[in-house]
This record gives C-alpha cells, structure tokens and sequence, in this order.
C-alpha cells in the first residue's frame, strides 16, 4: 500500500501547516493548508485551544477523501476488499515555553 497506493518513495511526507487561525474562544475553526501525495487542499477542522502559563495545546479533528489528494483507495479482487475513500484524522500538539536565555 506504501509504494502503490501512497507512493511513499514520490511523496514521503504529509505536511500540516496552521493556514489561519483567531482563537479568542477555548474552541474555534482553524483553516488548515494539508499536503499530501503532493496536492495541497485547505481544510477546516474544529479545535480546542489550551493555554497556561508554561504551555500551549491544540487538539482537533478533521475529515477527508483520499481522492481530493489524487489518491485511489486501495482495492483487492476488483474491489470486493476495499479501503473507504473517507478519513479521519485526529490531532493533539501540545508546546512548553522555552525560557528566554539571560
């Protein structure tokens, strides 16, 4: 599937950038710029936004189809096996404040 379907040799990373974002509410929409198997497609995904005074934590979840990126599911015996087109992706990132030197 890696070398078929994702073509992981041809594109081995999926790149997730924050695209924009007004988080003046614990839960917000960040817009989301997603590459993937070399098509880039901005998604919105709902988050939650934590802060405190050491760190800082966005957790969400976001949906799509691999063919918006040009991607086949993956398919077995003329498609009596099949992967669905649909994924959902879940996310947690979570930064601490780095003190400043001095």
């Amino acid at each position: 599937m890696l070398t078929h379907v994702l073509e992981a040799e041809k594109f081995p990373f999926a790149v997730i950038g924050v695209k924009d974002v007004e988080a003046k509410e614990k839960r917000t929409t960040l817009a989301l710029a997603v590459t993937l198997h070399g098509m880039t497609r901005t998604l919105q995904a709902p988050a939650e936004i934590e802060i405190d005074e050491k760190s800082i934590g966005v957790s969400g979840k976001l949906a799509f189809n691999q063919t918006d990126f040009g991607i086949r599911p993956y398919a077995l015996l003329g498609g009596a096996i099949a992967v669905r087109d649909g994924l959902a992706l879940r996310f947690r990132l979570r930064a601490r404040r780095v003190p400043s030197p001095g």
